[in-house]
């Protein structure tokens, strides 16, 4: 290859590769900044009423799946918090960095994601792994668009990384058949997202002083519909609309704002 041939190719790597980069910092227009004397919000998502477990009949690969699974899309704890709600300020621009946050992963474990729920750095490799001896294939889309993430094959235990291309909610489901399976992946471009814990507490640290949105994000658990086809076999469930519920809230310098959410029982 010639000097010029090489500085070309050399150039055209260099090219792509700053391109790259802008598009991943041109994907989030947060502003990281230090934040002084950062407030925090704290509270409890609640069930109002008694919680059904639905009960899911798996449909394939038995040994490993089990015959029946409880469906994870509602967990409500002894006191009637609500596990696995994501609550975040909507339309932050600038505020504390995501550095320090861990990568997170995702495993299928007898034929379940583990965790359900969780937020993850939208800009960091993100572990996908199989724990279990059948095929699997992790679909996982945009809720917003369905654009595609990942559609990777799972024949055997193992595990592979992803990136994020943005910010935003991922919906996760299995197209190996396990039609039970489902996950829910927070990308963040801030720290201002958590997923409510056993009890259905929450706390968001850091807060820059001011006025903000916040949500309350919950995936529909009412079973719908039972699809199947012509032969009597399962092919699909049909949830419920996703809980969705805002509040005003006011943080001010080095002090403990107060939100409590009223989960509504769908029907």
């Amino acid at each position: 290859m010639s000097t010029r041939s090489t500085f070309v190719t050399m150039g055209l790597v260099a090219s792509f590769a700053c391109g790259a980069m802008a598009q991943e910092k041109t994907a989030s227009k947060y502003e990281v900044v230090a934040v002084q004397n950062g407030g925090s919000i704290t509270g409890t998502v609640k069930f109002t009423g008694k919680p059904e477990v639905i009960k899911l009949k798996t449909t394939k690969d038995q040994g490993t799946c089990h015959e029946e699974k409880d469906s994870p899309r509602l967990v409500v704890g002894a006191g009637g918090g609500v596990a696995n709600a994501i609550v975040y300020l909507e339309g932050v621009t600038k505020g504390k960095g995501i550095d320090d946050m861990a990568a997170g992963m995702l495993d299928q474990k007898e034929c379940e994601y583990h965790p359900h729920v969780q937020v993850v750095p939208w800009n960091k490799e993100f572990v996908i792994k199989s724990s279990d001896p059948i095929l699997h294939n992790v679909h996982m889309n945009y809720k917003d668009n369905d654009q595609t993430i990942a559609n990777i094959p799972f024949p055997e235990p193992g595990q592979s990384k992803k990136k994020f291309k943005k910010p935003g909610l991922a919906y996760t489901k299995c197209d190996a058949g396990h039609i039970w399976m489902s996950a829910y992946i927070f990308a963040t471009d801030n720290p201002y997202v958590v997923v409510t814990d056993a009890d259905g507490k929450f706390t968001i640290k850091d807060v820059p002083p001011g006025k903000y949105k916040l949500v309350m994000w919950h995936e529909g658990y009412i079973l719908k519909e039972t699809q199947k086809d012509s032969s009597g076999a399962t092919t699909a469930f049909v949830w419920s609309d996703d809980v969705v519920d805002k509040k005003d809230v006011t943080v001010e310098g080095a002090k403990e704002a107060t939100v409590e959410f009223a989960f509504p029982k769908q029907s």
